[in-house]
């Protein structure tokens, strides 16, 4: 893919504007593959716009390229009928059962999943052809894929411009973000028993579910119990942990969590707390984070996490 990738942004740097409404077109008209426009545009983004001017150029073109690549995948793929999608659906990468997919979701959601599919990676492009099977009225398939594409094309393109920019709100962002990223290969690195732990924690975890998925859709609700049973009492225990050794050995405690967890020691380097504070913030922070998810998962009802299963 990376060749791919490569080779659009060759593209662009050659033929600016153009490209990117080039670039645009293909990926909505299922034409192109392999290059996510994710990566693409806020490098493109990042090469052309070089102020407010450059900004409102840029946003037009590639929102008229995306809406036009939609357009012609909604004529050609989807008011073209089965016939276009047995021949060439193979060509698009466009398999059965995903198309079968997006008419689910289309079916369930409505002709607004236009709008919000535009946002969504793969969805972006294939929710063309099952508006287009329905014979949705071209007027709002067009209203709904322009507005969707502009604010998607929008928010990738603020981000990579803002983002260029030191001493912006995202420049800081993203610094500490990498900083955090860094802190995290480099603990990675030096924590691979650990790392592994985890990750066989993970699988085990995986399994145990896979093992009592009949179980789990037999008995939604008392699943959903169980769950949020096991992260109450895994959280609390934690955040309390965090905080009672902070406050009685505070050195130890911070070097012995610090070899198991490396949030603390970022807590420590960029924002210049003790240890024992940054035990207590995290401590505090995981309390936090599992009543949020232990109270809002007891509202959530499991009609509403159903909706998104798509077999049906």
């Amino acid at each position: 893919m990376a060749g791919f990738v490569g080779s659009a942004q060759a593209f662009i740097q050659q033929y600016g504007l153009v490209a990117v409404f080039v670039y645009m077109f293909l990926e909505s008209a299922l034409l192109l593959h392999f290059t996510p426009s994710e990566v693409v545009l806020p490098f493109a983004a990042a090469l052309l716009v070089h102020g407010p001017i450059g900004f409102l150029w840029f946003v037009v073109v590639a929102t008229a390229g995306g809406t036009a690549g939609g357009v012609f995948a909604y004529y050609v793929f989807g008011r073209g009928g089965e016939y276009v999608l047995t021949r060439y659906g193979s060509s698009l990468h466009l398999s059965a059962d995903g198309l079968e997919r997006g008419q689910r979701v289309f079916r369930r959601w409505g002709e607004s999943t236009v709008f919000f599919c535009r946002l969504l990676p793969v969805l972006r492009a294939v929710i063309s052809v099952p508006a287009g099977l329905s014979e949705m009225s071209f007027r709002r398939f067009l209203l709904y894929t322009a507005s969707g594409t502009t604010v998607f094309v929008t928010s990738l393109t603020y981000l990579a411009y803002t983002g260029a920019q030191a001493g912006t709100p995202v420049h800081r962002a993203l610094t500490a973000l990498l900083r955090i990223l860094a802190l995290d290969v480099r603990y990675a690195r030096t924590h691979v028993s650990v790392v592994l732990s985890l990750a066989v924690l993970l699988v085990a975890a995986l399994v145990v579910v896979w093992t009592h998925r009949e179980w789990v859709r037999a008995n939604p609700t008392a699943a959903k119990a169980v769950v949020l049973r096991v992260v109450g009492v895994v959280g609390t225990a934690l955040g309390l942990l965090f905080v009672t050794s902070a406050m009685s050995v505070p050195v130890a405690a911070y070097s012995l969590v610090t070899w198991i967890w490396n949030d603390p020691r970022f807590l420590v380097a960029s924002l210049g707390l003790s240890p024992r504070a940054a035990l207590v913030s995290t401590g505090l922070g995981v309390l936090i984070a599992t009543f949020v998810v232990y109270e809002g998962g007891k509202r959530v009802p499991v009609s509403a996490v159903r909706r998104f299963d798509l077999r049906d």
